[in-house]
């Protein structure tokens, strides 16, 4: 295991290669002040074992398969049942403990690269995937690029965790959210999506205008339609409410789980922290779960000829 930090006098990031994951995020604050927003482990051993994903790259398919099966070109694929009788993240043998090589790296950018075997998980195909951070003025950019040698499954993310007032003050709660989005996939009791896009307007779901993570008195581990689709472009806005700390995401994928890190209970965290759940935010940028049982909705299918991309960008400026 690697530990690599990105630094542009900006910014400072520090990643290690098991699961290409995120340890620190620093960014600016008042009166000049670095603050670490980003969830991680000072123990690298940890990430050996971070069955919460805590800054880790998800793949190959990230989210809820439902029966923890698919068919694709008239062949049924098993996966393994992780979560009751759907699959969750891909697990149990997730990327998240996978060692990353390292492909490329200056100050600025640093690149991964895993050879996901034919068969890996259950999918079909080899997958060649390749994960670019970079640091770009204000602005931490995610980009992903995976090519199968066959038809497969493809639905790769960043599973960070944040808290804009600081990795270990407390609630996020009190956060004030902005969500690009006027629908939600309508999530079943095992938080499959039945097939249902819903409007936002009445609900609890409801961020088109700021508000409190907490103003409806839920807790969210809920997929949002991003207005734009699959256009590159502005889907939330997350303003820390002590900090005053703003972090504006981009994306170019069609959904993004909003879910406030309701499993993540653990201690071990940076400089001895405990993690509890509602003490950080998921932003995952994604194709809508399960959206290998639902035909209409953006295709997780790629092959060599269309291979997986994904950008995604979390732009930092204060209030």
């Amino acid at each position: 295991m690697r530990s690599i930090i990105l630094d542009n006098n900006i910014l400072k990031a520090r990643f290690v290669t098991t699961g290409a994951s995120l340890v620190a995020l620093e960014v600016p604050g008042r009166d000049g002040e670095k603050v670490d927003v980003a969830l991680g482990f000072d123990d690298t051993a940890a990430y050996l074992d971070n069955i919460q994903n805590v800054g880790a790259i998800v793949g190959r398919v990230a989210n809820r398969t439902a029966g923890a099966s698919f068919t694709l070109n008239g062949v049924t694929y098993q996966l393994a049942a992780n979560d009751g009788k759907n699959n969750n993240h891909s697990g149990p043998d997730s990327w998240t403990g996978r060692e990353f090589e390292i492909a490329d790296v200056d100050d600025r950018h640093v690149t991964f690269a895993l050879a996901s075997p034919a068969g890996d998980q259950g999918f079909p195909g080899a997958l060649d995937v390749l994960v670019t951070y970079e640091l770009i003025d204000s602005a931490f950019e995610v980009r992903v690029n995976a090519t199968p040698s066959e038809p497969t499954l493809a639905n790769i993310i960043h599973h960070g965790y944040y808290n804009l007032n600081g990795y270990a003050s407390g609630s996020v709660m009190e956060h004030i959210l902005r969500v690009d989005a006027e629908h939600f996939t309508v999530p079943g009791p095992d938080i499959v999506p039945t097939g249902e896009l819903a409007s936002v307007e009445g609900t609890e779901n409801d961020f088109r205008t700021p508000r409190r993570v907490g103003a409806a008195g839920v807790t969210y581990d809920t997929n949002f339609v991003l207005d734009a689709g699959c256009e590159y472009a502005h889907a939330a806005r997350l303003q820390g409410d002590k900090t005053g700390i703003v972090m504006d995401v981009d994306t170019d994928r069609p959904g993004m789980q909003v879910y406030t890190a309701n499993f993540l209970d653990c201690d071990g965290g940076k400089g001895g922290a405990h993690y509890s759940p509602q003490g950080s935010i998921c932003l995952e940028t994604q194709l809508f779960p399960d959206s290998i049982h639902h035909p209409e909705w953006p295709s997780p299918i790629i092959t060599p000829e269309h291979p997986f991309s994904m950008r995604t960008r979390m732009s930092f400026s204060l209030a």
